[in-house]
């Protein structure tokens, strides 16, 4: 007879409005491990100030960015198949360190655990939620997702001051037959600016 273990997971929801320091963030550039010589690269612009999305013969990304996650959407244009590997995936914060990220569908226990590769089947996409693992830490009340482009409006001009201009980088691993290739994906501050919105803030036991 199977042993069926139950988990219990109980969310709870902060909720309150007010003014909250912002980073507006844009893609800079986008570095890749080939002779690119040939390859037609495109860094779009989907809105009149940002750079959002990149396109070349194998792949097509749009990014958008959360309060503590950047939100990939990755299309597969070739006619093969193709892999995210995860565990060689990295984010590499404005200090310059690397450090591992978790994506859609791991958990918070397994989040230094191996991570099997995102298929992408020809012609089709995958949308991934991405967080840096260093942001995910265990509270009083339980898992907590660490803020990455959100923060309280007290910080406004220090976040104006010691962020705008700064990068942050994502490196996305993709494998296509025996090949791998290598996408750095570099984003900028391009400004901070003052929202007022409703704050959630979700913590979570296991």
């Amino acid at each position: 007879m199977k042993n069926i273990l139950l988990i219990t997971v109980v969310g709870i929801t902060f909720c309150s409005c007010g003014n909250v320091a912002k980073l507006n963030m844009t893609l800079s550039s986008v570095d890749v491990s080939r002779d690119t010589s040939s390859i037609l690269h495109i860094l779009e612009n989907d809105t009149l100030s940002f750079v959002l999305s990149y396109e070349d013969d194998i792949i097509r990304t749009k990014w958008n960015f959360g309060d503590s996650e950047l939100i990939l959407t990755l299309e597969n244009l070739t006619d093969n198949t193709i892999k995210i590997i995860w565990d060689d995936a990295a984010f590499i914060g404005m200090n310059e360190i690397a450090g591992r990220i978790m994506h859609t569908g791991t958990s918070y226990l397994d989040r230094n655990d191996f991570q099997p590769p995102t298929i992408i089947p020809k012609k089709t996409k995958v949308i991934e939620y991405i967080v840096p693992t260093e942001n995910i830490y265990f509270g009083s009340y339980g898992w907590i997702e660490g803020r990455l482009f959100i923060y309280h409006i007290d910080y406004l001009k220090k976040l104006i001051d010691n962020y705008t201009g700064k990068n942050i980088k994502l490196l996305i691993p993709i494998v296509i037959g025996d090949k791998k290739i290598e996408y750095i994906f570099n984003f900028k501050v391009k400004y901070v600016s003052k929202e007022r919105m409703q704050l959630t803030r979700s913590v979570y036991s296991m």
